[in-house]
């Protein structure tokens, strides 16, 4: 947490929430400026756009607080500042002007890459030995806050047994009310390794050193719509275009369905989001809330028709002194009964997981699952970085440290696969002990020592970072 100067720590309040300045009584100020400094490369708009305050805005003390922090919030979840500092000064009477001290970020980052192509590091490490040739190694670029304006330009190209290159551009805004924003994706993978089915809830993978199994080409386009500080529009269009080898569809006839070897399709959806998070990297205070539907095949293409919904709620809950408990929620449904493979994701990958059961896939046409935990924050440290650091800048660098407990429940509804996997129409339990290691750069690094209902136990790793 970054340092937040309250109007109550800078006067004495009295019992009616008024405040004593000058000798007068106070219970109210009126916002005479905003000073803005520290922003070397970031258009004041940008800053400006995140706070819960204005220029000429008569505001009680105890709401002045709740947006600052509201305010400092929002800028730090912008991802372009180590640190910000909001503070008043100058008060005079009623009248006050707000200082916005902000240590921005190093944006640029020429990053050398190793990816995995497996679902997790876990099922790397244990069930393909570590072998390097399930990674993915080059190069990835991130050039953040181009122009001053929070605009970001990724790219990626990364070699192996499997292959991507990426192109994306990312404009918040692109109108003068600043609600209004628009995200350009376009990939390209290829790969030599398929992974064409999932018997007894593991992969079944296909390799070939002398040809391409998947090609696979994207592109994307996001509008977005941001009315106002917590609720989001996103609505996205896509082209895919997908090709396996022929010994793949002979594998599995059900890939693309009909032992086709070519899927393409476009995709319509819509997304909203309410984000009352205080820290979206690492919340411990808020809630989340997100609904999707998603239309796979409009019509132009015979090959792909599938209608999928999605919903996600979370809650984060302070209590005592360091003591946070959490709630994470997700359900999605989908339609028809009968789906190419590739489409028929459930369980076990990226976030959509239950503890205990990393090493499993649990593929479906719906799913659900919930995902409870109590944290104890026993290290909290700040560390100043020297204001001739070129990536830090002189900014405070937090560095947390969280004990967790966690229980967590899910279920994967499948009507294909089924009478091979004895896990899919299952109740999924899993539960143990963790550690969370919070650092700079929105990167989190899990710890997980979990046992689930099969009794099998053992230890977990889990890394979320926006490189």
């Amino acid at each position: 947490m970054v340092a937040l100067l309250s109007p109550t720590s800078l006067v004495s309040a009295q019992s009616d929430s008024s405040a004593q300045k000058n000798g007068l009584l106070v219970d109210y100020v009126t916002l005479h400026s905003i000073i803005i400094d520290g922003n070397r490369k970031t258009k004041p708009q940008i800053i400006l756009r995140e706070l819960t305050f204005f220029v000429d805005d008569t505001i009680t003390l105890p709401d002045l607080t709740v947006k600052m922090e509201e305010s400092r919030n929002n800028l730090m979840n912008t991802g372009l500042f180590n640190e910000v500092v909001i503070n008043i000064k100058n008060w005079v009477g009623t009248s006050i002007d707000i200082n916005i001290t902000v240590k921005e970020r190093w944006y640029t980052f020429p990053v050398p890459s190793v990816d995995l192509y497996d679902r997790n590091l876990n099922v790397w490490w244990a069930e393909h030995n570590h072998n390097i040739k399930w990674l993915q190694y080059g190069m990835r670029f991130y050039q953040h806050n181009v122009r001053g304006r929070d605009e970001d330009l990724k790219l990626a190209v990364l070699f192996g047994y499997s292959q991507q290159y990426q192109v994306q551009y990312n404009i918040p805004y692109i109108n003068a009310r600043q609600n209004i924003g628009l995200r350009f994706n376009t990939s390209y993978n290829r790969s030599k390794n398929i992974t064409y089915g999932f018997a007894n809830n593991k992969d079944l993978v296909h390799q070939d050193v002398d040809e391409f199994q998947r090609r696979t080409f994207s592109i994307l386009t996001d509008l977005v719509y941001k009315p106002a500080y917590y609720n989001r529009y996103v609505f996205t269009l896509s082209y895919n275009d997908n090709k396996i080898s022929n010994t793949a569809a002979l594998l599995n006839p059900n890939y693309f369905l009909n032992g086709q070897t070519h899927q393409r399709y476009i995709t319509a959806q819509a997304t909203f989001i309410r984000d009352h998070r205080d820290i979206a990297a690492y919340p411990l205070k808020g809630s989340y809330f997100e609904i999707t539907l998603s239309k796979l095949g409009i019509g132009l293409f015979d090959n792909v028709n599938v209608i999928s919904g999605s919903t996600r709620f979370d809650q984060y809950i302070p209590f005592g002194k360091n003591w946070f408990v959490s709630s994470q929620n997700k359900i999605k449904l989908s339609l028809p009964r009968t789906q190419p493979y590739n489409l028929n994701r459930g369980l076990g990958y990226s976030k959509d997981y239950v503890s205990g059961y990393e090493y499993y896939v649990i593929d479906g046409q719906s799913f659900g699952y919930t995902k409870l935990d109590l944290k104890n924050r026993f290290l909290n440290l700040r560390i100043r970085t020297s204001e001739n650091n070129p990536f830090l800048k002189g900014a405070r660098i937090p560095i947390t440290l969280y004990g967790r407990m966690f229980i967590n429940a899910g279920y994967v509804k499948d009507d294909l696969y089924f009478e091979n996997n004895p896990l899919n129409n299952k109740l999924l339990l899993g539960g143990g002990l963790g550690l969370d290691l919070s650092i700079i750069y929105d990167t989190t690094f899990r710890f997980d020592y979990a046992i689930n209902k099969l009794g099998e136990h053992g230890f977990y790793f889990h890394v979320n970072s926006f490189f």
